[in-house]
């Protein structure tokens, strides 16, 4: 008998989100840009990772240089994340 992931860990290893890593999704969503503006972001934050020597995966981005780069460089949403959301009251 083969063991999979799922047999091992209960849940398909594509199915699994990582909380610390960003997707496209979340990236839109965080945003409120489209896919191709996402995943050009997500490349050019990527770009700057492997540029530092760190190992990235295509199409995920770390959460905490995402809001680095975007919002105030301490790893969560900055005062402009709090505007964005307050339009959207």
């Amino acid at each position: 008998m083969t063991m999979t992931s799922t047999a091992i860990f209960g849940t398909p290893a594509h199915r699994v989100h990582n909380p610390s890593v960003m997707y496209v999704r979340d990236v839109m969503a965080a945003l409120g840009v489209g896919m191709q503006k996402a995943y050009q972001i997500i490349r050019q934050i990527n770009a700057e990772l492997n540029a530092e020597g760190y190992i990235t995966i295509n199409g995920r981005v770390s959460e905490a240089r995402f809001y680095e780069k975007i919002y105030t460089g301490k790893g969560g949403p900055g005062p402009r994340m709090g505007k964005l959301a307050k339009l959207g009251e």
